[in-house]
């Protein structure tokens, strides 16, 4: 004789709630870790990937001559700091994580100055210091993603 087990109907609804609530959850799990990730900064328009180079001061052009010393928004160019500068405007005054694309290693820079380096096909110009942390300086140009970390 073969027993089966039928549980009550009210364990019935129990496993049935919570089948659903199980569902329910990896849904919104999926949905989560998908608008967590680069693909969806990369949808919605936050990451780019391209070249970057590094600038700093210039003796033997007098550079700071000519623009003063001071970035675009105001403060006092120090290529010791790590900042760096975007192609528009409306990327000042926010954080950015480069990551160079060949070895990894990443750095926090502030967006203070801008530059006409995007003709260059440049997406981010750091700062020496900046750039000195992710890659050799001797390169002068590495391939990065820049992804905008401001809130």
């Amino acid at each position: 004789m073969k027993m089966t087990f039928i549980p009550p109907k009210p364990y019935a609804t129990i496993i049935k709630n919570l089948l659903i609530s199980i569902y329910c959850f990896i849904a919104i799990l999926l949905v989560g870790v998908f608008f967590l990730s680069d693909n969806y900064k990369a949808w919605a328009g936050k990451i780019e990937q391209g070249t970057a180079s590094w600038y700093s001061e210039n003796e033997e052009l007098d550079v700071r001559a000519k623009w003063g010393g001071y970035t675009k928004n105001g403060e006092k160019f120090d290529d010791t700091k790590m900042t760096c500068a975007m192609p528009k405007v409306e990327q000042l005054n926010k954080w950015y994580l480069v990551t160079n694309i060949n070895n990894g290693k990443t750095v926090k820079v502030w967006a203070n100055d801008t530059g006409s380096f995007k003709k260059l096909g440049r997406v981010v110009d750091l700062s020496k210091s900046a750039f000195a942390k992710i890659a050799d300086l001797d390169k002068g140009l590495i391939s990065v993603r820049v992804v905008d970390i401001s809130k």
